[in-house]
């Protein structure tokens, strides 16, 4: 048994849908830009259209975490990591609200250590994340809104 600590692996759990595939979506991970992700997805010559990302969340343990909405989800899977969530208005809030529920989920907002909880062997924190406060989580989310009602004309 090694008692070396390990880093806790921090990544980007996010929400990406296509005009050309409406009602699907697709959940995933990645420990780079969000933005460099989707180009990555987009670059499939069977999708005539570019993913966009919906919403992420900068998260701790982000494959695990993938893998519980994945679960949680399962009813509603369409293939993969694909999901029939029918509208974007309709696939941010099951998205949300499924991750919220995930016992690995720990959003992490850049600039910040990793708590102490999170630290069981562990190297020390990576300064540049740490756990958001509720304000700055309803922050997020109210701006994920406004975002979704520019963009629909709608409310959310």
């Amino acid at each position: 048994m090694s008692t070396t600590p390990h880093a806790i692996p921090t990544g980007i759990v996010y929400l990406a849908g296509n005009v050309s595939m409406p009602g699907f979506y697709k959940i995933g991970y990645t420990s780079r830009n969000v933005d460099c992700r989707m180009v990555e997805l987009s670059r499939s010559t069977s999708v005539p259209t570019a993913f966009y990302a919906l919403t992420s969340v900068i998260t701790s343990h982000p494959a695990i975490v993938e893998r519980q909405v994945h679960e949680e989800l399962f009813a509603d899977r369409a293939g993969k990591e694909f999901f029939k969530l029918h509208d974007d208005r309709n696939a941010f809030r099951v998205f949300t609200e499924t991750l919220c529920r995930c016992p690995a989920f720990y959003p992490l907002v850049e600039g910040a250590p990793v708590p102490a909880e999170m630290q069981q062997h562990s190297e020390p924190p990576k300064p540049h994340r740490r756990r958001p406060t509720p304000e700055e989580v309803r922050g997020y989310f109210d701006k994920m809104r406004a975002l979704l009602n520019a963009s629909n004309g709608g409310e959310l």
